[in-house]
């Protein structure tokens, strides 16, 4: 069995794996035969991509301690002023100094930042290429059997174009991002016992409510993203039967039953694309989008 084969849980002779058997056609659109480990998703990074996720993952780390000591540049400006009894000199001299620091701060976090988001945005796309590519291949060895019993070339399309996507934003920037916060949430929480231990643990009280907040959105955002892929590949479907036997549906008279499908598929997805893009961090993306 090739390494692409493994990866997407078909063997080589054209039959899904043990786990994506199901004994008859699947339904398009009805997803696969089970979750792959995160950590799957860099099985086929290389040297490149290895070294790109590196130098991301560094400057990820950097980005997100700039945030918490940026606060204790902030306190020693505050300090500036209101420390300063020397007179004016004094004060402009000290905030000089904390404004300089500022500007150090700022100019690392740029590069940061830049190393962070093009690193990561450069391997997601290198892997998720070489992922669509093996997937195109894996599917061109299958029997005939396999699209009729298993899937479609209209599924096959679909989920080349939409899943691959996905699977790139979720082995791309977003891996820098979860580094970046990770890294903001525990510096903030180093900065914050070392600065005013007790006032600290007084606000720890409010994170409970937020992590249950953020886990239900979580769970909400990710099941629009699926329903909303399997309506994607169920107009997919729809559309490649219809063009690869457009004699057939014009003989009939069939059009208007076709069409009216097509559009129950895609008000669907309109609707789980609209709900996923109004939670919180994705509503000015999709404002901007629509507005176009």
């Amino acid at each position: 069995m090739s390494e692409s084969s493994r990866a997407f849980n078909v063997d080589g002779a054209g039959q899904p794996a043990d786990g994506a058997r199901g004994g008859g056609k699947r339904r398009p659109g009805a997803g696969g035969g089970g979750s792959v480990p995160f950590h799957r998703l860099f099985a086929f990074a290389d040297g490149a991509d290895a070294a790109l996720m590196l130098v991301g993952a560094v400057g990820a780390v950097a980005n997100g301690a700039a945030l918490p000591l940026m606060t204790v540049l902030f306190g020693g400006l505050v300090d500036a002023f209101g420390g300063a009894a020397g007179g004016s000199g004094d004060v402009l001299a000290r905030v000089s100094q904390v404004s300089l620091e500022f500007v150090y701060l700022a100019i690392a976090s740029a590069v940061a930042s830049f190393a962070q988001v093009t690193c990561w945005m450069i391997t997601g796309e290198r892997q998720a290429a070489r992922i669509r590519n093996m997937y195109l291949r894996t599917i061109l060895r299958q029997e005939i059997s396999f699209f009729d019993m298993y899937t479609s070339t209209g599924e096959v399309v679909g989920r080349m174009s939409g899943d691959t996507v996905l699977i790139q934003d979720a082995m791309g920037e977003k891996v820098g991002k979860f580094i970046q916060l990770m890294v903001t949430f525990f510096g903030g929480f180093a900065v914050a016992f070392a600065q005013g231990w007790l006032l600290t643990l007084v606000m720890v009280a409010t994170i409970p409510p937020l992590v249950l907040s953020g886990a239900v959105m979580s769970n909400v955002v990710a099941r629009m993203a699926s329903l909303g892929q399997a309506a994607y590949a169920e107009a997919a479907v729809v559309v490649e039967q219809t063009v690869g036997s457009i004699r057939t549906v014009r003989f009939h008279t069939t059009i208007q039953n076709i069409a009216a499908n097509f559009a129950t598929m895609t008000r669907m997805w309109n609707t789980y694309h609209h709900r996923l893009h109004l939670s919180p961090g994705r509503r000015k993306r999709w404002r901007s989008t629509t507005s176009r």
